[in-house]
């Protein structure tokens, strides 16, 4: 059985269909407690690295 060789136009259909596909695939959220977790692990960060600054601005006694 002899495989047919696809034309450049055919290519081009194709490769435009994938296209469509991949941008029609849309962004789905991460749960709601996911979100609350990174905003909280993002405030202790920012929380840590202020006292860190306070701590060495500080002068010893």
């Amino acid at each position: 059985m002899e495989e047919r060789k696809l034309t450049t136009e055919e290519l081009e259909t194709i490769s435009r269909l994938q296209e469509q596909k991949d941008s029609q695939e849309h962004y789905t959220e991460r749960p709601r407690s996911q979100r609350i977790l990174a905003w909280i692990c993002t405030g202790i960060v920012i929380v840590g690295f202020l006292l860190m600054c306070y701590w060495l601005v500080t002068p010893v006694a």
